[in-house]
């Protein structure tokens, strides 16, 4: 396991009223963003193919009961939980990726900042993507639906954990390692029904059957985390502009933190960058 993982940023600002949303506004106040998978830029987030062997008695008592169970009724409840429950915070150990670089980071004119693995554990569970060409699969024996309540909720955050950690192959170059959040009962908030409020139209939300509500919690938790190390783009300006943050800014946020800063260069003889030590 490595020590650091990358995190890049565009150098965009996006303001809003006195309110400055942007990644370089976010780590300055030592704050990162665990995410909501509808927030993020794979619309498979989450697949899986979950099947569950029924014992004979069991699909009688479904039978009787009149309840079907088709085959992907599980991936189909695993996905709801992770989207209403899941929050993410994406980064990579592919520093001197060009593509990462170029996507990520505001075409080189971002920059990337160095988190520790221990800060970012202390928050929720940690691991390394794994990449496949099928969603994660996972056979649930008979009997599973006689296990303890406490069983049962624990292989359930473990399929979420390995369902959200399992990517198609084609995001491989992006070498992913995910830090995940599971929402708490502190973050999510009960609302009546018939009520309209910016909040629910803003969150991820479900109704909760027992008390006829809906329940929200933000799309966007925020965690502090110290920046360890600052990486310039190639091709980030000198100096700040209109909508955007420069060496300028990025220098002064990095003594704040008293972290190094780097700079990617370009090798004219590989197609990998390289980082050289900067401030």
């Amino acid at each position: 396991m490595c020590d650091f993982v990358y995190k890049f940023y565009s150098n965009e600002r996006c303001v809003t009223g006195e309110k400055d949303y942007s990644g370089y506004a976010r780590v300055n106040e030592g704050i990162i963003s665990f995410v909501a998978l509808e927030k993020l830029n794979d619309a498979t987030e989450g697949n899986s193919c979950i099947d569950y062997l029924m014992s004979d008695e069991e699909s009688n008592n479904l039978k009787m009961a009149d309840i079907h169970i088709n085959k992907k009724f599980f991936s189909d409840v695993i996905k709801k939980i992770l989207q209403f429950r899941a929050r993410v915070f994406s980064c990579t150990k592919a520093l001197n990726n060009p593509m990462m670089w170029g996507q990520y980071a505001h075409s080189n004119m971002g920059f990337c900042v160095a988190y520790s693995v221990e800060d970012l554990k202390k928050i929720g569970y940690f691991g390394e993507v794994k990449y496949s060409s099928e969603p994660y699969r996972m056979k649930l024996m008979p009997g599973f639906s006689d296990e303890s309540v406490e069983a049962m909720e624990e292989l359930i955050y473990r399929v979420c954990f390995e369902a959200i950690t399992h990517k198609s192959s084609c995001w491989e170059p992006e070498k992913e390692y995910r830090a995940v959040y599971i929402v708490r009962d502190e973050n999510i908030k009960h609302f009546d029904l018939n009520e309209s409020t910016n909040m629910i139209l803003d969150a991820c939300h479900d109704i909760e059957p027992r008390s006829k509500s809906i329940i929200a919690a933000e799309p966007y938790i925020p965690f502090n985390c110290k920046p360890r190390a600052l990486y310039l783009g190639a091709q980030t300006p000198k100096n700040d502009g209109e909508g955007f943050v420069g060496e300028e800014s990025l220098l002064k946020l990095a003594t704040k933190y008293d972290i190094p800063v780097y700079k990617m260069k370009n090798v004219s003889t590989s197609y990998d960058l390289i980082s050289e030590r900067y401030k």
